[in-house]
This record gives C-alpha cells, sequence and structure tokens, in this order.
C-alpha cells in the first residue's frame, strides 16, 4: 500500500468519535421517565430502548450519504441493528453507532461512532469519506495482533531522545504518552493498543499522520512486531 506500512500484524485500526446528549431528549423518552439505578446493565438496556429511534435516524442518514458519496448499489452496502446500535457495512469499512450511559452523570447519553475494517487506512484523505463523516473522528485507535514490550520502546525513545518528541510514562512502564511537536493531541501506548487522540477541530487525515511520524522513531527488530 503506497505511502502506508505493513499493517497486517495489527489486529484492529479504527476511527473513533464520542459525544454526549441529554437522555430526555431522545425521541424514545416520556416524561417522568429515568434511568434505572438498580444495575448498569438494565440502566443500558432502558437506554437502548428509548434510543432505538434515534438509533436508526442516525443510521438512515449515514446509509444515504454513504450510497450518494461512493456510488454504492444495493448489494454493495448492509445496514444492521442489535440491542447495542446499529452498523453499516460498505466494501470499504464498517460504520457502527452505539450509546451508552454516562458514567459521570447518569442523566446524559454517550454517543459511539466508528469507523473500522478499512480496506485502506489512506481512505479517511478521500474527499467522499470527508463528505460523509466531516471531522467528527478525534480518535484513532489501533489494536496489537500480540502484546508488546513497552518499556522496550521507552528504551528506545530514551535512546533516539528524537526532536520534537515529548515522553511520559508510568513507574511500571506498563504504557506510556507522547507528543509531537505541531500535533495538537497525545498518543497512548500500553501492551495491547495505540491510541491517539486529538481535540475537536483536529482532523481524521491528521490523526493517521501522527501514527506514521510515530512509526519514524520505531525500530525494525522483531521485538516489536505490531507496530512494523
Amino acid at each position: 500500500m503506497p505511502g502506508m506500512p505493513d499493517l497486517s500484524q495489527l489486529q484492529r485500526v479504527a476511527f473513533r468519535a464520542e459525544s454526549t446528549g441529554r437522555i430526555k431528549d431522545l425521541s424514545g423518552h416520556a416524561r417522568g421517565q429515568s434511568i434505572p439505578d438498580y444495575s448498569a446493565v438494565a440502566a443500558r438496556k432502558f437506554l437502548a430502548r428509548i434510543a432505538a429511534g434515534d438509533v436508526q435516524a442516525d443510521l438512515d442518514r449515514t446509509f444515504q450519504a454513504l450510497r450518494d458519496a461512493y456510488n454504492l448499489k444495493r448489494k454493495q452496502i448492509e445496514a444492521s441493528r442489535d440491542e447495542d446500535g446499529g452498523m453499516i457495512r460498505t466494501p470499504q469499512f464498517t460504520y457502527t453507532v452505539t450509546t451508552d450511559v454516562d458514567p459521570e452523570n447518569g442523566t446524559n447519553v454517550i454517543w459511539r461512532r466508528e469507523v473500522s475494517g478499512l480496506s485502506d487506512p489512506l481512505l479517511v484523505r478521500a474527499a467522499e469519506f470527508k463528505a460523509v463523516f466531516g471531522p467528527i473522528f478525534t480518535t484513532l485507535l489501533f489494536e496489537f495482533a500480540r502484546p508488546i514490550n513497552v518499556a522496550d520502546l521507552v528504551d528506545h525513545l530514551e535512546d533516539e531522545d528524537p526532536t520534537g518528541l515529548k515522553l511520559t510514562y508510568g513507574s511500571d512502564t506498563s504504557w506510556c504518552e507522547l507528543t509531537i511537536k505541531g500535533f495538537p493531541g497525545t498518543m497512548r501506548v500500553d501492551a495491547k493498543t495505540l491510541v491517539i487522540a486529538g481535540p475537536p477541530t483536529v482532523s481524521t487525515a491528521s490523526l493517521l499522520d501522527q501514527f506514521l511520524a510515530f512509526l519514524d522513531h520505531l525500530p525494525r527488530q522483531p521485538d516489536l512486531p505490531a507496530l512494523r
């Protein structure tokens, strides 16, 4: 894939967005209703029920936008629903939308939208992708095919001491965070994941650029197989 490293040893790559709204603004909410507080499972089930119409509306809007932008035929795009939310599959990627109760404020709903399974991560630079999703994605998530040794990664970066890169990590080196000069966000690495998070103004393509910049600082050696 021109311009991209080999991602075959990454188990999963996903662009993610989260937003918060009021539960009482959901179309299925009735006056006087409140989220059950006797169990998290009951609360999520209740929210899923009253948010069903809003989830369906999101799927319908995104489904039509994808059809228009990518000129997709019926056999090329599929939408489905389950208790957790909804999903749209296309030849290029999969879109999912889910809801959850805000753990910090039980009167709010957290909306999570995600694009994963991209046939080519460079698709996020295309005009069609931007036309459908705009700048909503502020997080890029990589799940490693097998755990990496974060301490080894920290040692390498400290030995290399690259210009424009700031490194912080926990005392047990179970995680580390990196910032790259010019990018107003952070990268957090643990044994299983790399998460690149930016502010609301960051572009989806910029998140990908930060991943490529991060790779430039990594060694080509067998103890970091998931990153190369």
